[in-house]
């Protein structure tokens, strides 16, 4: 008789590989959110009888792209070895660069608060001033290094956010009090 060795265990998982199922349910849990707002903006008319892009343009775009990037998300959990370190500097720093939503609550208040004035304004003002007073807010405070860069955003971005709404697309935007074209 020949006394064989004991053989090792055989796991059918991976070593180093765990999946995170409450992130994951969350992600399966939006994409069923996205995909019924995607449903729903499909019913909408994209063109209104005037020729101007309708209400279900942009609804579509959103509800595509946020079921793209969930599908991402989720494929990028599965596949991601959690128990991992690193393999070099690069991978590293940007581990290191994630954001913590958690450290910043006074700012993100801040940025909410903002938006809703921007919401409350963007009739009354019109789309060009008040993205402009909205991005000059935030970034004035959020990057308090470089107010000369916040300017000029805040200023250009509106701008050709409005030619290429109201000229481009020939999508109606609130003029407000400014004497736009």
């Amino acid at each position: 008789m020949t006394a064989t060795a004991p053989r090792p265990a055989v796991s059918a998982r991976p070593q180093g590989r765990s999946v995170n199922w409450p992130k994951l349910s969350f992600l399966g849990a939006l994409l069923l959110i996205f995909a019924v707002y995607t449903e729903m903006a499909m019913g909408m008319e994209w063109r209104t009888q005037a020729g101007r892009i309708g209400p279900g343009v942009f609804p579509r775009i959103l509800g595509f792209t946020a079921i793209a990037v969930t599908i991402v998300a989720g494929v990028r959990e599965i596949l991601s070895r959690s128990g991992d370190k690193p393999a070099d500097a690069v991978e590293a720093a940007e581990e290191a660069a994630e954001p913590d939503l958690g450290r910043h609550p006074l700012a993100v208040v801040a940025f909410v608060v903002a938006a809703a004035v921007f919401v409350a304004l963007f009739g009354v003002l019109g789309a060009v001033l008040a993205g402009v007073l909205f991005l000059g807010v935030t970034l004035w405070f959020l990057d308090p290094e470089h107010h000369l860069r916040a300017v000029i955003i805040a200023i250009a971005v509106p701008v050709l956010l409005y030619l290429a709404f109201q000229t481009g697309l020939n999508a109606g935007l609130p003029q407000g009090i400014l004497p736009l074209g």
